[in-house]
């Protein structure tokens, strides 16, 4: 009780004065100060621990209706008050129908069971399966729950740490997924994954998927799909959101695949409704990605975009569409900060004198402190230290996780667990050029960056530096994905004998930082249209996946 009088600033001794004589008319004081704390920025932390107050004293989430009249069992996401104000109502109206209950340690419904709804039930158990296809087969079957028919709400059983392969919000993921099968059925729009998504989907998921053919069947979704499979697309990847290169493909994706049917979707009616309604519902996942910068895109809006836009906004009885509609009018200016900063602590030029009497300082000290020490003395070497520095290190056969450096450092994917891959790498090393290794690495991830005489292609150079820096569609532990992207920056660096003031490393990580090539990218992207050799993209939104990062 204390920790939500902290929370919410409220004084709480009226319900445990209620709660010491197991009176039930606490459970109504609890919704009415759960309904007092109606501001959703300052207030969605105060609901979840009400609502976690709630499955204490009554061991349910009591399922209400929103202001669309749909069955919802979690408030904390619900902006307009409607939900909370019908929870009010309820427990104004139940709350003495519960007894305390002293075998269970709770208040106890006297007249209503929870086995009045076993279907559900039966779901939500499931989703604490430690088999992750029956945790996920229940999930989705929540999500298309109808509860619209039915002339009382549904009382389920609150239960929380479910299965792992479950989105990481699972109350937030099965409200708004909830709603989002229930637009797609209404407008007719199938979720069904069949035939060719089934197969980008199922190839996608895979977690051993070589990111060669990874990038590639990420193109041929961008390049092949029809807006008409988007959406089924959209559902799974968000079904799948700890699928962690599952959600970041999907991020590249989305993201791409937008901008390049821009014009498609905003000059149809029907799907830019679609599309204003999804950015409305997966904005209110309250995870971090691509799905909450889906109003970002109106970058470019023409006049036949506008008429849309008004026919929509006249019509729309939904307070999503209408609120989206006001946005995407005013559109959105993309601007970014100069930069100011090139280099700093973890990024900066350096070499390391004497490598091998350095690396000696090291491994005289103690062995649970070796780790630290050798990811600073790889934070300390240049390029052409490599070799010398894992020929130290392979004495010390302890050491292998050190040599995460070559891609956090030096952006070259090597999977640093696989041996043969790390013999592959110094081989190369030995054998090519720096320029020349960035070439066979960015041929071994499938990446096309040069044209068929084999000159640098600059377009395709600028498109790539645009969208392969990648967030997550949902989720993502706040990274996100760039291979190759380095790697062709390099090859720039090469081409036109500067860095633009950037060191010629890009990272010194010491184990703890981790830097990305956004602002690298954004000055090439600069400096190719400068200089007129790539061309801009016009008529289109450009990527949203380095906004708000």
């Amino acid at each position: 009780m204390k920790s939500i009088e902290e929370d919410t600033e409220m004084d709480f001794q009226d319900l445990r004065n209620l709660l010491r004589k197991k009176d039930s008319y606490a459970l109504f004081l609890l919704a009415s100060k759960s309904y007092i704390s109606d501001n959703y920025v300052y207030g969605s932390l105060h609901r979840n621990t009400f609502e976690k107050l709630f499955a204490m004293l009554v061991n349910l989430l009591v399922s209400v209706k929103n202001e669309d009249d749909q069955w919802i069992w979690t408030y904390n996401q619900d902006y307009f008050g409607a939900a909370r104000l019908n929870q009010l109502i309820y427990w104004a109206n139940h709350y003495s129908d519960y007894k305390w209950d002293e075998v269970e340690g709770r208040f106890v419904n006297q007249k209503e069971s929870v086995a009045k709804k076993p279907a559900e039930v039966d779901l939500l158990t499931a989703m604490h399966s430690e088999d992750d296809s029956v945790a996920i087969k229940a999930f989705v079957k929540m999500t298309h729950y109808d509860t619209s028919k039915d002339d009382d709400a549904p009382i389920l059983d609150f239960k929380d740490e479910m299965n792992d392969a479950l989105p990481i919000f699972q109350d937030r993921f099965l409200q708004v997924l909830s709603r989002y099968t229930a637009y797609c059925s209404q407008n007719k729009l199938s979720l069904e994954l069949r035939g060719r998504t089934k197969f980008w989907f199922d190839q996608l998921a895979k977690g051993d998927l070589p990111f060669k053919q990874r990038y590639q069947l990420e193109n041929e979704v961008i390049d092949r799909a029809r807006v008409d499979e988007i959406s089924a697309l959209e559902y799974w990847f968000l079904v799948s959101e700890e699928n962690w290169d599952l959600t970041f493909s999907a991020g590249r994706i989305i993201d791409k695949f937008y901008s390049f049917h821009w014009n498609e979707i905003i000059h149809d009616t029907a799907q830019l409704k679609h599309y204003l309604k999804k950015a409305a519902l997966f904005d209110r996942l309250g995870i971090i990605g691509n799905c909450n910068k889906y109003m970002k895109k109106f970058q470019f809006i023409d006049d036949r975009a506008r008429a849309n836009l008004s026919l929509i906004g006249s019509t729309a009885k939904d307070r999503d569409l209408a609120n989206n509609v006001t946005i995407a009018r005013k559109g959105v200016k993309i601007i970014y900060e100069p930069i100011t900063r090139k280099i700093w602590d973890a990024n900066r030029d350096t070499l390391v004198t004497d490598l091998s009497k350095q690396y000696k300082k090291f491994v005289k000290k103690p062995h649970e402190d070796y780790e630290n020490p050798l990811h600073e003395l790889t934070a300390l070497i240049n390029y052409s230290q490599i070799a010398d520095f894992i020929s130290l290190v392979r004495k010390e056969k302890r050491f292998d996780e050190v040599y995460d450096f070559l891609e956090g450092d030096f952006g070259i994917p090597v999977d640093v667990e696989d041996s043969i891959q790390v013999e592959e790498f110094l081989v190369l090393y030995k054998k090519l050029s720096h320029e020349n290794l960035c070439r066979h690495y960015l041929h071994h991830l499938g990446i096309n960056y040069k044209k068929p005489d084999g000159s640098l292609d600059y377009q395709a150079i600028y498109e790539m530096l645009e969208f392969d820096i990648v967030d997550a569609l949902s989720g993502g532990g706040g990274g996100h994905r760039e291979t190759g992207v380095y790697l062709l920056i390099k090859l720039l660096e090469f081409k036109f004998k500067t860095t633009l003031g950037f060191p010629k490393k890009l990272c010194n990580g010491e184990g703890i930082y981790g830097c990305s090539s956004d602002d690298r990218a954004r000055e090439w992207i600069n400096y190719l249209l400068t200089k007129k050799l790539a061309k801009p993209f016009t008529g289109m939104p450009l990527s949203i996946s380095p906004l708000g990062r």
